[in-house]
């Protein structure tokens, strides 16, 4: 049924602008057709998603980040509704997480994250902080349709289905200096290490990474409303 929808008259309108909303976020694009068969396409979104959880009886923020801005050349063969894309897309694609482990008056406050008990020697809490990330330059490769909009050359829908390839996360951590953790073999408190938060954090949110750490790919799915002029 699509092959019978118009297609756009390229000869008089080559500039378009869009909003567009999917699984990049919100955001606008703005293209030009250097011919009936290509066009350049310049494409931002912004995404994010706040969550407080509870770990093991720290308080604990999530935050999700994807801002993004790509630029793509798609390729319109016969002409038709139909595009092939491929670009670069520059991204911010990050998983924050922080958690707060307090001290009640004087005495010293105790949590377990991930297997491992963490105090806090002085002052009234202590940090826990985290950041998993992926590549900023991410090639694009997908597909998409276009159309006309209640049969107008001026307006117009589309949709984008497509991937990114964002290469292998990284996870990097950090805290107060004023948190200690459990030596299981001492069973004596020691200044917390790097990788011994790591390996916390990691079991703590273990659903996470076990979907993170192999993903590789962002699927991209964008639908849009916009304008030619």
């Amino acid at each position: 049924m699509f092959c019978c929808l118009p297609a756009l008259a390229d000869t008089q309108q080559p500039f378009s602008f869009d909003v567009n909303a999917g699984t990049q976020g919100a955001g606008i694009s703005i293209g030009y057709k250097l011919n009936p068969s290509v066009r350049l396409r310049l494409r931002g979104a912004v995404l994010g998603y706040t969550s407080n959880e509870n770990w093991s009886g720290t308080r604990a923020e999530l935050k999700l980040c994807g801002n993004n801005v790509g630029l793509l050349v798609d390729m319109f063969p016969g002409q038709g509704n139909f595009y092939i894309s491929a670009g670069l897309n520059f991204s911010e694609n990050k998983m924050r997480c922080r958690s707060r482990i307090y001290r009640v008056s004087d005495m010293a406050a105790s949590a377990t994250l991930g297997g491992t008990e963490y105090t806090v020697t002085e002052g009234t809490h202590a940090d826990i902080h985290g950041k998993y990330s992926w590549n900023h330059a991410q090639p694009y490769i997908g597909i998409g349709y276009q159309s006309a909009l209640f049969g107008s050359n001026t307006f117009y829908y589309s949709a984008d289905l497509g991937i990114n390839f964002m290469g292998s996360g990284e996870l990097t951590v950090g805290s107060s200096s004023n948190l200690r953790y459990r030596d299981p073999a001492t069973r004596q408190f020691k200044p917390v290490t790097d990788s011994v938060l790591e390996t916390s954090i990691r079991k703590e949110g273990r659903d996470f990474f076990k979907i993170a750490d192999d993903l590789c790919v962002y699927p991209v799915l964008q639908f849009a409303i916009g304008a030619r002029f």
